[in-house]
């Protein structure tokens, strides 16, 4: 029973020590300018505005690995992970390997369902807000601080449905001196 108590207690111990949130010890916000935001979104969505036809976003040009879809399409403004979803989103996969053709190409498939990427080329997706953020914490936890470009996109009026996306584009504040 002794050791029962013993371990509910350090229990309650580790997961209230664990529940201490850093925060930062200054955010700022400031506006930034829409139409830069318009034209760095737009150089960002490119590859997925090129790759969508009628709803439905699926590369047109053959390839047969990931490194040259990458190469193919430039996605020079997304970080890796994100390219990574991309691509994984819009391969065919069966029992766990990427599906490939006779030739050796991907075979790029949505099924059984049709994938569609909106991006800010479409009539009905507006940028809603753009600011810069600031985050700095203390000396003891500066490898979080954070200079980020925070752009919210959103369905315009008129347009059915509901969309919201935020696209973040964050500086190395470690290389930059921040």
């Amino acid at each position: 029973m002794k050791k029962l108590i013993l371990f509910i207690v350090l229990l309650i111990f580790l997961v209230g020590c664990s529940s201490n949130k850093i925060k930062p010890i200054k955010v700022t916000k400031k506006d930034f300018n829409l139409e830069k935001a318009n034209d760095l979104l737009k150089r960002s969505w490119k590859p997925i505005f090129d790759m969508t036809n009628n709803y439905e976003t699926k590369p047109i040009k053959k390839v047969k690995s990931k490194e040259e879809f990458l190469k193919v399409y430039k996605f020079k403004f997304m970080s890796s992970r994100f390219k990574n979803r991309v691509f994984e989103s819009l391969v065919k996969i069966k029992d766990g390997n990427i599906v490939k053709d006779k030739d050796g190409y991907i075979v790029f498939s949505s099924e059984p369902f049709t994938l569609y990427i909106p991006t800010i080329f479409d009539k009905s997706i507006v940028i809603k807000n753009a600011y810069i953020e600031k985050r700095k914490y203390s000396k003891e936890y500066s490898y979080l601080d954070r200079y980020e470009l925070i752009i919210e996109e959103g369905k315009a009026k008129g347009f059915k449905g509901d969309f919201k996306r935020k696209s973040i584009y964050r500086k190395n504040v470690r290389e930059s001196g921040f």
